[in-house]
Formats: structure tokens, C-alpha cells, sequence
């Protein structure tokens, strides 16, 4: 008798144990959404600590400010609450996620990393792929998506050629720009 439940029990937790994997690998998790050792809400300060002062860019949107190290990084900040809005690199420079995801390789590694992402938009020599974080947002009293990863590649050698952090603001979540802003991505 015993053996048959132990039988039974290996079985129930060998089937858990798959499906809790599965689910686990559905979406990129949160851990994997930083470029260097930056996300979307880091503070400013942490970024100048880590990485230096930046180069300042001219003109800003009311209390979106923008920010770059060199020619392939490129930070959007809030001047009010002093957080980091997006990060886009376009070099292979040294930044990348924390599994060594970075610009050049190709898109089937960020397959192997992260799974299927959750939206894709394609143009005629380009892709992009989405993978969504999901917040709670005070303002909208909901769950929304509020950033989300982004990986741009060569549609003919799968070679990326860009990694970004886009995130949304107090008043609208990343999911109510998103398509519109891949769309323009790709063309």
C-alpha cells in the first residue's frame, strides 16, 4: 500500500513540478528585465553612482527628461520623481540583461532565455518583440503593464539590433502605447 502512494505522490509532484515550470517560463521574468544593472524606476542617482554623469540631451516634454552614455545608450528620466522611464542600447557595449542577453547576438538566445514573448510587430527588414512586466497601478487601481522589454532584430539574420526598457507613466500604462510605438519601431 505504501508503495502505491509513494508511486502516486512522485507522480502528482513530477506533474506539479512540469506545470510550475511551464508557468515559470511563459514570460520573461522581472529579474531579467534590467540592461546593465538598470530597470525601468531605478533611481537617476543609482544610474549617475553606477555608470557617471551622462550627457544631457536638449529640449524635454514637461517632467521627461533625456539622458545618454556615448552613442548607443540612451535614458529617459522624470525630473519630479527622479526614476528612469526607458533605457535603449544599440551597441554591443557591454550592456545587457543578467543572463548576457545583448545587442549582436541572435534572437533565437532571447527565444532560449525568455520563451515566446507576448507581442510581436513585424515590418519589412525588422521585428520587435515585447515581453510585458505587470504592475499595480495606484492611479488606474489595476493591474497594467506598465514596462515592458523590448528586443528589435533583423528580420533576415535574427541579429538584434537593439534592447530597450519601456515604461508608462503615472496617468497610462505601457500597454496603452505600446503597439503604436513598436509599430513606428519597425518601419
Amino acid at each position: 500500500m505504501y508503495k502505491k502512494f509513494f508511486v502516486a505522490l512522485t507522480f502528482v509532484l513530477i506533474a506539479f513540478i512540469g506545470i510550475r515550470f511551464t508557468i515559470c517560463n511563459a514570460a520573461m521574468p522581472y529579474s531579467e528585465m534590467y540592461l546593465g544593472s538598470l530597470t525601468v524606476g531605478s533611481p537617476f542617482e543609482e544610474m549617475r553612482r553606477i555608470y557617471g554623469e551622462p550627457v544631457y540631451d536638449e529640449g524635454h516634454a514637461e517632467d521627461n527628461y533625456g539622458c545618454h552614455y556615448g552613442n548607443s545608450v540612451n535614458i529617459g528620466y522624470n525630473s519630479y520623481t527622479k526614476k528612469l522611464q526607458s533605457i535603449r542600447v544599440t551597441g554591443n557595449n557591454g550592456w545587457k540583461t543578467p543572463s548576457g542577453l545583448a545587442v549582436g547576438d541572435n534572437i533565437s538566445k532571447a527565444l532560449d532565455l525568455y520563451g515566446d514573448p507576448d507581442y510581436k510587430q513585424s515590418g519589412n527588414f525588422k521585428t520587435a518583440y515585447c515581453y510585458f512586466h505587470k504592475g499595480y497601478s495606484s492611479y488606474q487601481k489595476k493591474e497594467v503593464k506598465d514596462f515592458g522589454f523590448v528586443i528589435l532584430f533583423n528580420k533576415d539574420s535574427g541579429k538584434i539590433l537593439e534592447l530597450g526598457l519601456w515604461g508608462g507613466n503615472s496617468m497610462a500604462s505601457f500597454e496603452e502605447t505600446y503597439q503604436y510605438s513598436l509599430k513606428r519601431l519597425v518601419e
